[in-house]
């Protein structure tokens, strides 16, 4: 080997001066990388979407009745049930 010639690097070894990344590479990255998000947005948004609607809402929802709800007797069909007030004992004459 001779001073002049440089040794071999095998095809995927890094080299020891690595090239310098010039201003169109890293804008090209950039834009790369802006695509694989957008993409990974509006992949992942009918996910959301969906368990928003179908599990986060209910649960909320149920949530906020347990804490917030008066309890009614029977399955809430028919008539209103009389209140506390109408149920009290009448006086013996």
């Amino acid at each position: 080997m001779t001073a002049t010639t440089r040794p071999r690097v095998p095809a995927g070894a890094p080299s020891a001066t690595a090239p310098v990344p010039s201003t169109t590479g890293l804008r090209a990255r950039r834009a790369a990388r802006r695509r694989r998000t957008t993409a990974c947005a509006v992949l992942m948004a009918p996910f959301f979407a969906l368990l928003l609607t179908v599990f986060l809402i209910p649960v909320g929802t149920a949530v906020h009745l347990s804490f917030f709800s008066d309890d009614q007797p029977g399955l809430g069909f028919g008539p209103n049930a009389p209140s506390s007030s109408a149920c009290a004992p009448t006086p013996p004459c």
